[in-house]
């Protein structure tokens, strides 16, 4: 199912959620899979940039080090009924989860009214 039907199936309803996930470029193919695995299908992904406590790191390019402030990141986002919502987070977790810093965020919110296109 497209995330646009989903989002039509689910206008006017009280028990909608909304998960938005940060995570690593390298780890969004995974957290697609997991997804699937579970059923849902119906996910957004696009590539965003930020930093967090480390504010970027240091790469070399020709044997000249330089600073990249803003990390490239994926963002997920995943809109359903609230009794799923649970299993998605942890199918994200799972996936995304490597232990090391920077591995990103998960935000759940609730949906009031109408959502529209």
């Amino acid at each position: 199912m497209l995330l646009c039907e989903t989002v039509r199936r689910l206008q006017k309803r009280d028990d909608v959620k909304k998960v938005e996930a940060i995570i690593q470029i390298a780890r969004a193919e995974a957290v697609i899979e997991r997804l699937g695995m579970i059923g849902e299908h119906a996910v957004y992904l696009d590539e965003v940039r930020g930093f967090g406590r480390t504010r970027g790191h240091q790469l070399i390019h020709k044997g000249s080090p330089y600073e990249v402030e803003f990390v490239p990141k994926a963002r997920l986002l995943w809109y359903g009924d609230d009794h799923d919502a649970d299993a998605v987070v942890r199918a994200i977790q799972h996936a995304a989860r490597t232990g090391e810093l920077g591995d990103g965020w998960i935000f759940v919110s609730d949906l009031d009214g109408e959502i529209e296109l």
